[in-house]
Formats: structure tokens, sequence, C-alpha cells
């Protein structure tokens, strides 16, 4: 079977736009679990670019993907693939899989080869929530923050104290 990885900087996760692990430590984290697994990377694909928009070495390992000029790919995270996790489902679950394209996330344990495809459906259907679940949380905990601002300052725009 020929695994191929896919890496990048930018997550999907809002407030995980810039996470600390780095292209190198994906690379190592995705080379480690497939190892474990019995397979090796024929080819890496990265989106370097600290930019959401970068898409370069994904568009390119989509084309790769549709031609079959590889069996499976493994990213370190389902929020690192591609642009948004709706976007990621869509080329993994809807594009790649149909066709016979495995695929591994290692921050999940999860490898499609040994798994039904009800499993994997369910697997997105998680990932979508936990998402939903996340934003959720964190544009609650942005609100809180702002009404908290909001609440000391005075009519004139001055603060009564220092902290927020």
């Amino acid at each position: 079977m020929r695994w191929v990885s896919y890496t990048r900087s930018i997550s999907s996760r809002i407030g995980e736009e810039n996470p600390a692990n780095t292209i190198a430590e994906q690379n190592a984290n995705i080379e480690q679990y497939l190892k474990n697994k019995g397979y090796r990377i024929s080819e890496k694909y990265s989106d370097r670019k600290r930019s959401a928009e970068a898409a370069d070495g994904f568009d390119r390992m989509v084309q790769d993907g549709m031609t079959q000029k590889f069996d499976a790919v493994a990213v370190d995270s389902i929020f690192r693939f591609g642009k948004t996790l709706p976007f990621a489902i869509e080329v993994l679950q809807k594009t790649f899989y149909p066709v016979g394209i495995q695929f591994a996330v290692v921050e999940d344990d999860f490898c499609s080869t040994d798994r039904t495809a009800d499993e994997v459906e369910q697997y997105f259907k998680e990932k979508a929530i936990e998402k939903i679940r996340f934003e959720f949380i964190a544009n609650r905990h942005a609100l809180v923050l702002s009404a908290r601002a909001w609440r000391n300052r005075s009519p004139e725009g001055q603060r009564y104290t220092n902290s927020y």
C-alpha cells in the first residue's frame, strides 16, 4: 500500500489557527504511527505558509489521489487536513474513500484500513459535532470576556479598574 502524508501549518479550529506543533513534529508523528502499523510514507505533501488560504500542497495531493498515485493518506490531525473540517470530510469521506483511498488520523488513532464504512461515517459525524462544540465554547468565552470588559468601563469610556 502506497502511503502519503499531508501536513499543514494552519489549523481549521477557531483559536488554534497557529498551534504549537510544527510541520516537522507532524511528520514525525505520522511516520511513527505508520511505522507501528507496518507502513511507510512514499511521499509528503505540505502547506507551510502561515495563511488559512494556503492549499498548493493540498491541491496537488488531491489531484494525485484522483489519478491513483497513492492508496492512502495520513494526517496528524483532521483539523489540519484542508482549510476547513467540512472540506476535509468532503475530500476524505466523499471523494477519496469511495474510490478506495484509505486514510489515517494520528491524533485520533483512526485508520480506515481496519474500519467498516459505518465506522468511517460515524468518525466524521463525531468530528463535526466536536468542531461545533469547540466553536460554541470559543465564541461563548469571547462573549463573556467582551461583556466583562464592557462592564468595567464608565459611561464616558473610562475604565473603573485596571483588570478585564
